[in-house]
């Protein structure tokens, strides 16, 4: 209503428009979880279980594993199943998809992520033309897309320094004093599980 436009993604946008409620919402949550129901206790308990039913030559009942549980193929089925089928055929198939933009998206920068429609075959993939980007939104776009690159040159780099300052141009974050307490963590679990070298 704010801006005329109806967003593809299903929420991404939430923690944008609405960031304080977001906060206080999540603060909520986690007060009230307890630590081995949180989602990274989840995670690793998932990761065990996955590591198990690898071991085995042949897994019943495979949708029905507790760590798969979430993996299903949702409402819209399974896009990478789409995708790799309509890579096979003759007849295009539209799909929303992630890609690098080629200038179809006016109003940001080039080779950003954008998630739209795009016409799918044999030939590739072939992104259908998108409104410009409203100016009043063209700040947070840029925020966004810059702090994705930050963060991909820095970690390909394992720039420590860099990967800081990709955190704090995070445009829900926007805060040096915020950034610190957490990039000091993250990056002590990283080093712990091998991901990076001090």
């Amino acid at each position: 209503d704010l801006y005329g436009r109806l967003p593809l993604n299903n929420g991404h946008q939430y923690h944008y428009w609405f960031h304080d409620r977001w906060v206080g919402e999540m603060r909520e949550h986690y007060a009230q979880t307890p630590a081995e129901a949180q989602r990274a206790a989840r995670q690793q308990g998932a990761v065990a279980q996955a590591a198990q039913l690898a071991a085995q030559e042949r897994i019943e009942n495979f949708w029905e594993q507790p760590a798969l549980a979430g993996y299903k193929a949702g409402p819209s089925g399974d896009i990478g199943a789409q995708v790799m089928l309509a890579l096979l055929r003759d007849q295009a198939t539209e799909l929303a998809v992630t890609y690098p933009n080629a200038g179809h998206v006016l109003g940001i920068m080039a080779e950003a992520p954008v998630e739209a429609h795009a016409l799918i075959s044999r030939r590739g993939i072939e992104p259908l033309a998108v409104d410009a980007v409203p100016d009043s939104l063209y700040g947070l776009y840029h925020a966004i897309g810059e702090h994705q690159r930050l963060t991909v040159d820095a970690a390909v780099r394992g720039d420590r320094e860099g990967l800081r300052r990709a955190l704090v141009a995070e445009p829900t974050i926007r805060s040096h004093d915020r950034a610190g307490p957490m990039f000091e963590e993250l990056w002590q679990a990283a080093l712990e599980a091998g991901e990076v070298r001090g």
